[in-house]
């Protein structure tokens, strides 16, 4: 079983069955973009390359830039959901940054 099931199954224990309609909307979204995932991804590396540098570099957590970068980054989080992103979907998003290795080694 490939690390993208694995993980899939994971999010489905931890958060339950709302997740589905979470990851067949965010599908859904994408399926209808021009390019699909490889045509956003750019955007998101840029976001999270940023972000990443501002931290290394010590920037205050209440700098304007970085509220300019995390408002890229919910942005482009509620473009590939097609909506918003909630508190709960936040939180499973923060796991996929802790946990999920393609993520891991992207930033």
């Amino acid at each position: 079983m490939n690390e993208f099931i694995q993980y899939v199954i994971q999010l489905f224990q931890r958060y339950g069955a709302d997740l589905a309609a979470q990851i067949a909307t965010s599908r859904a979204a994408i399926g209808v973009m021009p390019g699909g995932m490889e045509n956003v991804v750019p955007d998101l590396k840029s976001v999270e390359t940023d972000l990443v540098s501002a931290y290394q570099s010590g920037t205050n957590t209440a700098a304007e830039c970085l509220h300019t970068l995390f408002e890229k980054h919910r942005a482009w989080i509620a473009r590939m959901r097609g909506k918003m992103c909630d508190a709960d979907g936040y939180e499973g998003l923060a796991d996929a940054y802790r946990s999920h290795p393609d993520i891991i080694t992207r930033i």
